[in-house]
């Protein structure tokens, strides 16, 4: 029969685990050969590989829900993770002791596909030089194109040797640029010295570039999130007798055994969302892999008594494994936005002032693939070096050397992203006048360095997460010079004819009244990195995890997602997360092969 006619196999804790307390011979039936919690951007991925062998069982525990619902499809609707329906979690960060104490959202995906069901579709690998300033074994940059080829299916770079084609999870360039504005940013730039290029996703690609962007869109011009390339129904009914999918559920600890001193994780204890204490508990035959995020698998460990041990012993919390990094390198994007007045018509916030236009679009993607809704919020990105910006506030690219890619200290440290609508923590600010366009100035190479600590030992509540923007000082340096340089694409802008109105910012003229806009304006770009370091236990910046992502100091436990990145990377993370989980999957089949 058709999977259209069956629904999603979700599975609860009762029927992955055994109850608490129990017997070791109530085990059998709840021992899988790996556990994968969280089964967001990497761990959907992790999951669909290493269960492509029949005879090897994966349990894969996730706290969000399935929701394969319609408008969790269409690109524009589902990057508004306002909506109730949305797979995201938004909980409070710590003040910002920089940013006058002001509180930010910390957003996630929560639900098969992780931050990849809401985020804006961007697939960007990174450049060259940028995975190799993490000089790790085994991490390089040709070492893991391979992994991204795997995975991929281009539908706009055909010619390419080093993009996929034969892959599960879609990206393609779309067809044209739907409003008037971009194509005058897009010339502003080349006047202002940045090189267009067609993909930046190539391994020559430069340190500077303006690029049309791939998207994870399909051919259907649906999100194509991790869950629908590596988790779609037709494959979790495939192999849903050893491929167990256990949605609304939350891990609650690891279980560590010692034995010959040497610890060793055996498990996981589960809880149903709903409320209920009751505990359940999933053995691991071989390994257990966190993959829930950079903000949740510390906080995870961190139950489970891997951590710094002064911490731990202070939370009252048995220490298994004395590990000073875990949760202590945290890394984010981040950004603000300068905003412009531009004709109805070329914004989304036509939307909203004009109920009929709602109408009118729905069609045109319900019938055509077309309109706005077929795009995300984003259309296409600047990437700079700001040390390249001379004194008349143009890119000096005739300093060839210092825009290749290839060379880890070229990195960008700046990305411009264009977006037609007002970027605000919350859509009930947004203007109903008129018409609004953003530049979105975000850090990508940020000096500041955050945290993440539990808020209580209950399994359930958020962590502690402390960003600690504009901690350095560098950083709010590169931020001011960014967007100034923003400020020019504008005034380019403006220049060609094209009415962008005035700035919807407070005036900007003088240096303290521009850095009180900063602090004021100051928000996320949500890509949360380095909480669980790969690098050694002895480096002066502590490592939770080796080379082969296991957990220093616990045997059969790894960590596979964002937060194992030893460096942040220049670009977004979501295709970094996938080809994580592509080498991770090669390197267990490889030690459990026997």
């Amino acid at each position: 029969m058709s999977p259209f006619f069956h629904p999603y196999p979700e599975c609860s804790p009762s029927e992955v685990g055994a109850s608490t307390p129990f017997n070791d011979s109530d085990l059998d039936k709840y021992t899988y050969d790996y556990i994968v919690v969280g089964g967001g951007s990497a761990g959907s991925c992790l999951a669909s590989r290493l269960s492509e062998t029949p005879g090897v069982s994966v349990l894969v525990v996730e706290r969000g829900q399935v929701l394969d619902t319609w408008s969790n499809r269409v690109p524009l609707i589902s990057a508004n993770f306002f909506r109730e329906d949305s797979p995201a979690a938004l909980f409070p960060a710590e003040p910002l002791a920089h940013a006058n104490n002001r509180v930010l959202d910390i957003v996630a995906g929560e639900g098969l596909g992780g931050t990849s069901r809401i985020n804006g579709c961007l697939y960007a690998r990174g450049l060259r030089g940028d995975w190799n300033r993490w000089n790790r074994p085994g991490w390089s940059y040709d070492e893991l194109i391979p992994y991204f080829i795997k995975s991929e299916n281009t539908l706009s770079q055909q010619l390419s040797s080093f993009r996929g084609k034969k892959g599960t999870w879609i990206n393609q360039v779309m067809p044209d640029m739907p409003r008037k504005i971009l194509r005058k940013v897009f010339e502003s730039g080349k006047a202002l010295g940045i090189p267009v290029i067609s993909d930046i996703n190539a391994p020559d690609a430069p340190a500077v570039a303006s690029v049309v962007v791939d998207y994870t869109i399909d051919q259907h011009i649906h999100r194509m999130s991790t869950f629908s390339a590596f988790l779609p129904k037709q494959l979790a009914l495939a192999r849903k007798s050893h491929l167990k999918i256990c949605t609304k559920t939350i891990v609650t600890r690891v279980a560590i055994s010692k034995a010959a001193n040497e610890n060793r994780a055996d498990g996981v204890y589960l809880q149903t969302t709903s409320g209920s204490t009751k505990e359940y508990f999933a053995r691991a035959r071989k390994e257990v892999i966190l993959c829930s995020g950079a903000i949740a698998s510390p906080q995870l460990l961190l139950l489970s008594g891997i951590g710094p041990k002064s911490y731990l012993e202070q939370e009252g919390i048995n220490v298994a494994f004395d590990s000073p990094g875990v949760g202590t390198q945290l890394h984010d994007h981040y950004a603000v936005a300068i905003g412009y007045d531009c004709p109805n018509s070329e914004s989304l916030t036509t939307l909203i002032q004009n109920p009929l236009r709602i109408v009118v679009e729905l069609l045109k993607y319900l019938f055509l693939g077309s309109g706005v809704l077929a795009y995300p919020f984003m259309q296409f990105a600047l990437f700079i070096r700001t040390a390249l910006i001379n004194s008349n506030g143009e890119v000096d690219t005739s300093r060839t050397a210092e825009i290749d890619g290839g060379n880890p200290d070229n990195t960008p440290d700046v990305e411009i992203m264009l977006c037609p609508h007002h970027v605000l923590n919350s859509p009930k600010d947004t203007p109903s006048k008129t018409g609004v366009f953003s530049f979105l100035v975000a850090l990508i190479r940020p000096h500041s360095i955050g945290s993440v600590r539990l808020a209580s030992k209950d399994p359930r509540d958020r962590a502690k997460v402390q960003l600690n923007y504009l901690d350095h000082p560098d950083d709010m340096k590169t931020l001011t010079t960014g967007v100034r340089f923003a400020e020019r694409l504008a005034e380019g802008v403006r220049h060609s004819g094209y009415p962008l109105g005035n700035i919807r910012n407070p005036s900007t003229s003088s240096p303290a009244e521009f850095d009180t806009f900063l602090r004021e304006n100051i928000r996320s770009a949500y890509h949360f990195t380095s909480t669980c370091r790969m690098a050694p236990l002895s480096d002066p910046r502590p490592g939770v995890v080796d080379d082969e992502l296991r957990v220093h100091g616990v045997s059969g436990l790894r960590v596979c997602d964002t937060s194992i990145f030893t460096e942040p990377l220049a670009t977004h993370t979501m295709a970094p997360a996938v080809v994580t989980a592509e080498k991770l999957a090669d390197i267990l089949k490889s030690h459990h092969k026997n």
